[in-house]
């Protein structure tokens, strides 16, 4: 089994309603669009809230 499949079946084992198909959806029209505007913006408090903090350093973001 690879990773990604191996984290699939342990969310659906923890919560068997998780469906991959909303998620991407959620991710590909909600999440990425999010982020790409507050980049865009400079919206850095924004972008705090979304990113976890390597992708903020990787970003010269401070995290505070």
């Amino acid at each position: 089994q690879s990773e990604t499949s191996e984290a699939l079946t342990e969310i659906c084992r923890v919560d068997p309603t998780f469906d991959v198909a909303q998620f991407l959806r959620v991710v590909q029209y909600d999440i990425i669009p999010n982020i790409f505007e507050s980049l865009a913006r400079g919206e850095l408090e924004i972008l705090r809230d979304w990113c976890t903090e390597a992708v903020c350093v990787s970003l010269n973001i401070k995290k505070i």
